[in-house]
């Protein structure tokens, strides 16, 4: 079967839809959702040094984001591994400084603790801005991606048509796609669980993390 995989992050392209992809591994056929990767070549999420894990997404647009907004972003890892790098895309520069983390996600589906603050970047030029020389060990699992800013950049990410469900819908057509509150920029918070969170649907800004 021929590789399916996602290349370098670029600037508002298109992934292509589908329900489902097929992976094969020790003679099981396992299916899996968009964004979904599952260890089929060695410790890597992976095979393609290109690829990166990142939420799951029909399709990308550039969206600006507001200065000191906690965005939280959900998304799924699919086998245990340990991120080394963290990126984000920048289409139209600020100057300033976006900060990427990932979060526990609670019970209730809200966001928890803290995994980790990876750092920051600068958004003062466009492009594929790359936090490195990580370490943080994660199992598989369902958690948020936080990111904040000082300044109003747009960056790549969701354009709210599709993304899986993970944070519930209402019957009147509600599907949230992400979590936000006013938040000064700073370090991210060591704990989420008391804060009044605003859900949002639409497109949002998104990291990406690999683990080599």
């Amino acid at each position: 079967m021929a590789d399916t995989k996602i290349s370098a992050l670029t600037d508002g392209v298109a992934m292509q839809s589908v329900d489902r992809i097929p992976v094969s591994r020790s003679g099981a056929n396992v299916y899996l959702k968009p964004g979904y990767f599952p260890t089929a070549y060695g410790s890597r999420p992976y095979h393609d040094a290109t690829a990166w894990i990142g939420p799951g997404v029909m399709s990308f647009t550039n969206n600006a984001i507001t200065a000191n907004t906690l965005y939280h972003v959900p998304i799924v890892i699919p086998q245990k591994m340990t991120i080394t790098s963290a990126a984000v895309y920048v289409s139209t520069l600020a100057a300033g400084s976006v900060r990427v983390g990932l979060r526990n996600v609670n019970a209730d589906n809200s966001p928890g603790t803290l995994v980790s603050d990876m750092g920051t970047v600068s958004v003062a030029s466009t492009g594929q801005k790359t936090i490195s020389s990580l370490s943080v060990a994660v199992d598989p699992g369902f958690y948020f991606i936080s990111i904040v800013s000082d300044v109003a950049p747009t960056m790549s990410g969701n354009n709210g048509v599709w993304a899986p469900p993970l944070l519930g819908s209402s019957p009147n057509g509600f599907v949230p796609t992400y979590l936000s509150r006013a938040f000064t920029y700073a370090a991210l918070p060591a704990d989420e669980t008391a804060q009044s969170q605003t859900a949002n649907s639409g497109g949002f800004p998104a990291a990406w993390f690999r683990n080599w």
